[in-house]
């Protein structure tokens, strides 16, 4: 008879929200207008709560407010119908008050951004061959390279999620969702031949884009932690 149950392990890219301030009132504000901003794409999402910028740093900006209130901030998220399951980089304070609101304490597998990095590239381990999409992703539909890159050759429909551990390459039109660095190497790309797409993620760094009846071809990448988009003039 088969098992009721099995724990299998599983590798999932799941958006971090970086918390930069204890001031949970204008973490309220900016909130309220960034989720106007992605067009509703986080509702209903698990969140990683990630408080290293207070954690790391020697002096906290908004040490007038006090520490962070975690127990606030989760039903702040909550409210606006995100869902934080988990917390990582935290005092072992903030730790349990997160585990008192039903979160998980995670632990990077890699340095976090902070710290002092060596290059991701010359620590990475061999990567599986490249995996080769060459039918059209649809709506509904998710394609994960685990281990290494992501080529698509044909279009990437709205509403349809491609995601990488390594570099993603879509030759066809681009108009979902692109996910490279799945598992936090920073020192990967993603390259459209023609995008008009929803959503580039790289490492968990994420950029929205408004609907659009044209389509460039498109470069991402991190720089200072910051996802940087430009036109590929060069490409054929």
């Amino acid at each position: 008879m088969m098992a009721a149950f099995e724990f299998r392990g599983s590798a999932f890219s799941l958006p971090v929200f970086q918390v930069n301030t204890a001031d949970v009132e204008r973490i309220s504000q900016e909130l309220e207008q960034r989720l106007l901003e992605s067009q509703q794409f986080f509702v209903n999402a698990p969140l990683v709560v990630d408080v290293a910028p207070l954690t790391l740093r020697n002096a906290d900006e908004d040490a007038s407010v006090g520490p962070l209130d975690i127990a606030t901030l989760v039903r702040l998220l909550r409210q606006a119908a995100l869902l934080p399951v988990g917390i990582i980089h935290g005092t072992p304070a903030m730790e349990q008050a997160a585990v008192a609101e039903g979160l998980a304490v995670l632990h990077a597998s890699a340095q976090h951004g902070h710290e002092k990095k060596t290059p991701v590239r010359s620590r990475r381990a061999p990567r599986t061959p490249t995996m080769v999409v060459g039918h059209p992703v649809r709506a509904g539909q998710q394609i994960y390279a685990q281990g290494g890159d992501l080529v698509v050759l044909a279009a990437v429909n709205a509403g349809a999620e491609v995601a990488a551990d390594g570099d993603i390459h879509i030759y066809g039109p681009m108009r979902g969702k692109a996910l490279a660095g799945a598992q936090g190497d920073t020192q990967t790309n993603i390259f459209c031949h023609a995008f008009a797409g929803e959503m580039l993620v790289i490492a968990g760094h994420y950029r929205t884009f408004e609907p659009s009846h044209g389509a460039v071809p498109l470069q991402a990448w991190l720089e200072n932690e910051q996802l940087m988009v430009a036109p590929i003039e060069c490409i054929s």
